[in-house]
């Protein structure tokens, strides 16, 4: 493996385990360790630590290439870590990618999952998922998925409580469908077959307690209508295969219409 060419001062290079600092002024490489000591290097001189296990930069890093591109860090190829990465800004965590969005891959049989948690149990606190739109702002333009803390009671966002979670969009309309010729299905209670409570097929049949839905409402259980209910406009018609009880009530007059069948 060759040094780096046009190195800048204070650049380190790992050759075959080796590590080598560069000195614009000697204008030369000099070697400080291999991979069991430590090196601590600045941009004006390089200095071998008395710790062990460790590399202290000060200044910029190129691993793969020599271009820091304003970063303290820069890595030119694939990066391997079998441990934890944390990255703090102000004390916070935070994680900016810039250019192609980053790809996780996992070979489990199991679930493969991306875990974000908030741990704060404030009342206002909740663990979100957010994309936005090139003119979006933290208010705007924006879907929104996450869940909220255990203690949770914000008076600004009462349709959901403590440990709920939600899905919702701002500015614009929420499209949710299938690109193929596939069902939408809403379970609750529970994650089997049997939890299903409605579903609309690709042909736009919607089943509410029904899961081969062959109207375009199709009803398995009772309606309940509190106000009206319109039948039969335009051409439409009415169709009934079971009894029908009929209460029609105006002033003191009453009708009472029981077991007639219509067909």
């Amino acid at each position: 493996m060759a040094f780096p060419s046009s190195p800048t001062n204070g650049q380190v290079a790992v050759i075959n385990g080796i590590y080598y600092t560069y000195s614009s002024t000697k204008n030369a490489w000099t070697r400080q360790g291999n991979n069991t000591s430590s090196v601590q290097i600045s941009n004006a001189n390089a200095s071998t630590s008395t710790a062990t296990g460790a590399l202290v930069v000060t200044g910029g890093v190129g691993i793969g290439g020599n271009a820091f591109v304003g970063a303290n860090l820069n890595v030119t190829g694939n990066t391997n870590i079998s441990g934890n990465l944390v990255v703090t800004r102000n004390g916070a965590a935070a994680l900016d990618v810039i250019g192609e969005i980053a790809e996780f891959a996992h070979n489990v049989n199991s679930y493969a999952q991306i875990h974000v948690r908030n741990t704060s149990s404030g009342t206002s606190a909740s663990t979100d998922l957010v994309a936005t739109a090139d003119n979006g702002t933290d208010s705007t333009n924006f879907i929104d998925l996450g869940i909220n803390s255990s203690g949770y009671n914000d008076a600004a966002f009462t349709i959901v409580t403590a440990n709920d979670g939600y899905l919702y969009t701002s500015n614009g309309n929420l499209g949710i469908g299938t690109a193929s010729a596939r069902a939408i299905e809403f379970f609750t209670g529970g994650t089997l077959s049997a939890n299903e409570r409605m579903r609309i097929e690709s042909s736009g049949n919607v089943g509410i307690g029904n899961t081969a839905p062959v109207h375009t409402l199709s009803v398995n259980g009772n309606i309940s209508v509190q106000t009206g209910a319109f039948i039969g406009v335009g051409s439409g018609f009415l169709m009934l295969t079971y009894k029908l009880q009929v209460v029609v009530q105006h002033g003191r007059y009453q009708l009472d219409v029981n077991d007639l069948k219509l067909r």
